[in-house]
């Protein structure tokens, strides 16, 4: 096939026009929120293993520190570190999130299992190869 064929034009193998989907171009919101989640999914991911300080134990700073090098957000006021607080939230938000969507799409797929069957067929047929 030549390229030509690709922008619809009469092939002779095919015998019909062939139609391509052309991947339509993110807007600049798509753009901006695929930033955000993918910050929001890093910063969860990092404080598996590092937050700054102790996220739970209070007394770390004076209680309602102002941000500074040694607390980038301030503490709140049992002076624990809000930085460590907030990656940490981050990570349970994240996990309550996720169960949510997939309980979401189970109760959708119940709705309409023929829909999501013909969804799920050809990614069955590339595992069974």
């Amino acid at each position: 096939m030549s390229p030509r064929d690709a922008v619809g034009e009469i092939s002779p193998e095919l015998g019909a026009i062939r139609q391509v989907r052309r991947r339509p171009k993110l807007s600049w919101s798509m753009r901006i929120g695929a930033a955000v989640l993918i910050f929001y999914v890093a910063v969860a991911l990092i404080s598996l293993v590092w937050t700054p300080h102790d996220p739970l134990t209070p007394g770390i700073g004076d209680g309602y520190d102002a941000p500074s090098s040694a607390f980038l957000l301030g503490t709140d006021r049992l002076g624990s570190d809000m930085l460590s607080r907030l990656m940490v939230g981050a990570r349970y938000n994240l996990g309550i999130t996720l169960t949510a969507v997939a309980i979401a799409l189970s109760v959708i797929a119940t709705w309409y299992p023929a829909r999501i069957a013909s969804r799920l067929d050809p990614i069955a047929a590339i595992r069974e190869e």
